[in-house]
């Protein structure tokens, strides 16, 4: 052409019927009986191949190509490598914006798609498997090249769709089952064997208890004889009290005789203990005298086998609560065993002491806990116990098994129950030994009040504990107070006589008063101030005696501290001083003591201010006695104690219709231990902790009732009673009235 312009009405057909056009460049001339149609099949190539629309370059990290894609016949994609294109063209000079084209993916889908002048394809997300790129395309006149080119590709799985990874899994899954599988069959075994064990154990415990009950049996055989012993002792010990040598020995005897009755009890009391039928019964007494006089109850065994034998306390005295016959059998059994397990020309050594805090590790008898504690070690040069056979001494079925065996090394029956009462004392125990050197069983017994509760405490000892306790009275043990400097505690057996608490730093003095008095109160002794105020707050004594002028903590301040404590502020206080001034006297007197006498005093004069003092304590418990009968509202704030009544009777009144308010949660809220709230309500009001809760509920339940607006289920229930039938008999007991027969008076 002579180019792509042509001049308007420059067209001309020669006779030859050939066509002329002018145009800028010249003319054009042709036949158009020679024109024919483009019948060149235009060739296929593949230009580029990108990925997330950037070209692959060849020989690249990736690695996806090596030679151009034009020449590359197949390419293999990472399971990522989802969103590509691929460029192509047909090799069509003639009019090539004619070029017309058609692909598709075969393995993907079926049929062509049709794209005109489109040159690049796009592909994505497909699935992992094998793909063959097909495209063909048309030269200008429409003759297509069917044959087109074609490119393999392959789009990797990710490593968890690989068939190797699906068989890792499976056999994981199998070996997953197959130990679930074998999970529950050694689950089943277990539990068979667990049922055996429980069967064999069962059988065991049947066939101890079997001869538990008929050893008990026998025992029982020996009351009567040692009745018949100690009957006529008892007779020869009064009979012989001016002869002292006659009457050490039948004294001896008779603590012999009255410790076999008590351990005849044992089998039946270890039965007992098994079914939860034994209870401490924790009264005051002093636990250092008592220790002495069971360990002094072996001394004659001791020098009759050459042992020596030896206990050392570190406290003379240490006045505290205790189970007496619980604590005999623990002692006793632990002496009984070392003597036992003791040649001839050994030795033995008993300690005591009281000491702050459990020791470090567990013991068979439990966990430790923080507080005070009496710490009692038996430590003896006998035969020892081999280490493979410490762990298992207190177990009885163990000891009871190997007869001849347990008859040279173990212990018998004794440990186990010595294991069994510290369990239920919340105590300790532990051992120590080394074969062929001895043994050493140090046991830990709880005294702080933490460990007390009220049910267990009993205002003194049984009859036979009594005879236990008694028995250091029975041993001719002198009081050691005189000269000591630590407390000193006298217990009478009387434990309903008043108690007084003496605080003097004057042994002698002391001494005197002491046993001035010690006929008709229970006394107590301090040394000094500081360890008067201790005592004072933890006994709640029912009067103090102090001297004013002491070492570190004088007379005046202690009543001062005494008088502003709430715990103790209602006990009176007699003050005893050498100084006449009149000043020290009203200085006295104004920090809250109730009497002042001074030094050389008459024992006749402080007799009779004590039992005036008691007398007015008394008038004032019985007026706080009534004062809980009136309306709270009515009740007058006076004095400390009146407030702290008052106080209590709020306290009570604010959980009224909380059946959970008993003696424990109430002395939470009113920031006592429930010991403490214990004595200090007892010695104003003669009521026990729950005696006084009682009254309370009971007088709100008569105001309720007066009102008229609710019945006698609803006032039960209003005032904290769940039990109608209890709250009637209660309300009877109080009012001599059933509350119908109540209602029916006031109205």
């Amino acid at each position: 052409l002579q180019g792509n312009e042509f001049n308007v009405r420059s067209g001309w057909k020669t006779r030859a019927g050939e066509m002329i056009f002018g145009g800028n460049n010249g003319f054009n001339i042709f036949d158009p009986a020679e024109l024919k149609s483009n019948d060149v099949v235009p060739p296929v190539l593949l230009t580029e191949f990108k990925i997330f629309n950037r070209a692959v370059e060849i020989g690249g990290k990736d690695k996806l190509l090596t030679k151009h894609i034009s020449e590359t016949g197949a390419i293999t994609l990472a399971y990522w490598q989802t969103v590509f294109s691929i460029g192509y063209v047909a090799l069509n000079y003639v009019s090539p914006e004619k070029n017309q084209y058609a692909y598709r993916l075969e393995g993907f889908e079926s049929d062509w798609n049709y794209v005109g002048g489109e040159r690049t394809a796009t592909y994505t997300n497909l699935d992992p498997g094998d793909y063959v790129f097909h495209v063909k395309a048309s030269n200008n006149d429409g003759l297509w090249n069917q044959a087109g080119t074609a490119l393999s590709i392959t789009v990797n799985p990710p490593f968890w769709k690989t068939w190797w990874a699906y068989l890792l899994m499976t056999l994981v899954a199998l070996t997953a089952v197959l130990l679930v599988i074998n999970y529950f069959i050694s689950r089943q075994r277990l539990e068979n064997a667990l049922k055996i064990e429980h069967l064999e154990l069962e059988k065991m415990y049947e066939l101890d208890r079997i001869k538990t009950q008929f050893f008990s049996n026998i025992s029982h055989e020996f009351y009567a004889p040692l009745t018949l012993i100690l009957g006529p002792l008892e007779r020869l010990i009064s009979s012989h009290k001016h002869n002292h040598k006659i009457q050490e020995s039948l004294k001896l005897i008779y603590r012999s005789a009255k410790r076999l009755q008590r351990m005849t009890n044992q089998l039946k009391n270890f039965q007992k203990m098994e079914s939860g039928d034994v209870q401490l019964r924790l009264a005051r007494g002093d636990i250092m005298l008592f220790i002495r006089d069971i360990v002094h109850s072996f001394r004659d065994y001791a020098i009759d086998h050459r042992i020596e034998y030896q206990f050392h306390p570190v406290q003379a005295r240490f006045t505290t609560w205790f189970d007496a016959d619980k604590l005999d059998k623990i002692i006793y059994n632990l002496l009984s065993n070392a003597f036992k397990f003791t040649p001839d020309g050994g030795k033995i050594t008993v300690d005591a002491a009281v000491i702050q805090a459990a020791k470090d590790g567990a013991s068979p008898a439990g966990e430790d806990t923080p507080g005070q504690y009496i710490e009692i070690t038996v430590l003896d040069s006998g035969i020892g116990i081999p280490d493979d056979q410490i762990a298992r001494i207190f177990d009885r079925h163990y000891q009871v098994a190997r007869d001849a065996e347990a008859q040279q090394r173990g212990s018998g029956i004794g440990l186990a129950f010595v294991l069994e009462l510290l369990k239920l004392y919340q105590g300790d125990i532990s051992v120590e030994s080394a074969e062929g050197k001895g043994t050493k069983f140090t046991v830990q017994i709880p005294v702080d009040e933490q460990f007390l509760e009220e049910r267990q405490l009993v205002s003194e000892f049984s009859t036979a504990d009594k005879e236990t306790y008694d028995s250091a009275a029975l041993a001719g043990i002198d009081d050691v107070s005189s000269g000591n400097g630590g407390a000193a505690v006298t217990e009478s057996p009387e434990h309903d006589m008043p108690v007084i608490l003496i605080v003097e730093d004057d042994a002698e003095i002391r001494n005197f008063i002491k046993d001035a008095l010690q006929r008709k109160y229970r006394i107590f002794c301090a040394p000094n101030g500081a360890e008067g105020i201790q005592m004072a707050t933890q006994l709640v004594p029912d009067l103090v005696i102090s001297d004013v002028k002491m070492p570190e903590v004088g007379g005046i301040q202690l009543c001062n501290q005494l008088k502003e404590d709430e715990k103790t502020s209602h006990i009176p206080i007699i003050l005893l001083t050498a100084y006449s001034a009149h000043e020290y006297k009203i200085e006295g007197l104004s920090r809250g003591a109730d009497a002042y006498l001074l030094k050389p005093f008459n024992i006749d004069e402080l007799e009779v201010q004590i039992v005036n003092l008691l007398q007015t304590r008394k008038k004032l418990k019985e007026k706080y006695c009534r004062q809980i009968l009136l309306e709270p509202a009515q009740v007058e704030i006076e004095d400390m104690d009146e407030k702290f009544l008052q106080r209590v009777i709020a306290t009570i009144e604010k959980r009224i219709s909380d059946r959970e308010l008993n003696a424990e949660s109430l002395s939470r809220e009113i920031g006592m231990s429930r010991m403490q709230l214990y004595r200090k309500l007892r010695g104003l009001t003669n009521l026990t902790v729950h005696e006084f809760i009682r009254t309370i509920r009971l007088k709100r339940a008569a105001q309720l009732l007066q009102g008229k607006r609710m019945t006698i289920t609803e006032v039960a229930y209003e005032v904290g009673f769940n039990d109608l039938t209890y709250f009637a008999r209660c309300f009877r007991k109080h009012y001599q009235k059933s509350p119908s027969e109540y209602v029916s008076a006031r109205n």
